[in-house]
């Protein structure tokens, strides 16, 4: 239902296609349009995770998922029997990171993939102290002692 505040023209076509209808029709108004289109937005934006996970003889798999849950769950089931983990189960998640553009997700696992293994560790901790000395000390060897 629209609440007519402000008759709708033939604003650009962008957005829900129904609201674009309706307001192409003229039964929307201006600010009911954009309220719809608002919500349609909403209902497109995508969750994706980076997560990595342990597996049973200790290596660690990174990938990138929109459902963590059921991506572990799918590791542990051994759907894919070319997948790193299928021999490796069970894994236990260790890390996740939120995001919601697919590309900064791949390029963050793509990151993580060459990161060592104490790097990887020290994240799950959340010790960005270890980190940053871990990434000094593999740009400049010298300054690792010990």
């Amino acid at each position: 239902m629209c609440c007519q505040a402000e008759p709708a023209e033939a604003y650009f076509k962008i957005g829900n296609p129904s609201a674009t209808l309706r307001k192409a029709q003229g039964d929307i108004c201006f600010k009911c349009y954009f309220v719809e289109l608002r919500i349609f937005q909403v209902k497109l934006a995508h969750n994706y995770y980076v997560y990595i996970v342990q597996c049973s003889d200790g290596f660690y798999y990174t990938g990138v998922t929109n459902n963590v849950d059921r991506r572990v769950e799918e590791h542990n089931e051994g759907l894919d029997p070319d997948c790193f983990t299928f021999k490796r189960r069970p894994v236990i998640l260790k890390y996740y990171e939120h995001f919601q553009n697919i590309k900064n997700a791949i390029v963050y696992e793509k990151q993580l993939k060459g990161w060592s293994r104490k790097k990887k560790e020290a994240l799950f901790v959340r010790d960005y102290d270890e980190i940053r000395h871990l990434a000094k000390s593999r740009n400049n060897p010298s300054a690792s002692s010990g």
